[in-house]
């Protein structure tokens, strides 16, 4: 059991929902703000439900981004990971293809940008949402 079903109704009943939208940041989808009354039971209802919910790996401009890039190529890719390079404190994207060819994005600094892939796992083009 995890503890947010554990402790679930004492952390919702002791929350203050009124500009909880503001302070989640990066919300893409499911977490609005619609009380006009101060309806505290939707606001409950609808953040017990953006909290049990599955987290997406990418925003949007990210995927959007790797859409582009691979889709010439979407149906050779295998898996594509998020590898750190130490040394330089960066980060890349890799795509490890069906064929001999693999495709490496440009660095980034580290924690900057894809902050949902963990780093060293591979993850499928339908697990990324692309």
């Amino acid at each position: 059991m995890r503890n947010i079903e554990k402790y679930e109704k004492a952390v919702l009943d002791s929350l203050n929902y009124c500009d909880l939208d503001i302070k989640i940041e990066n919300t893409d989808k499911g977490l609005k703000k619609d009380c006009i009354e101060r309806n505290c039971n939707a606001c409950k209802k609808q953040l017990r439900e953006w909290l049990l919910a599955e987290a997406e790996i990418l925003d949007n401009a990210e995927k959007r981004y790797l859409r582009g890039v691979i889709r010439p190529f979407r149906d050779k890719v295998r898996y594509i990971l998020k590898i750190s390079d130490d040394d330089f404190e960066e980060e890349y994207i890799i795509m490890f293809t069906k064929e001999s060819g693999n495709v490496t994005l440009p660095r980034f600094d580290e924690n900057t940008m894809y902050k949902g892939m963990e780093l060293g796992k591979k993850y499928t083009c339908e697990e990324l949402g692309i």
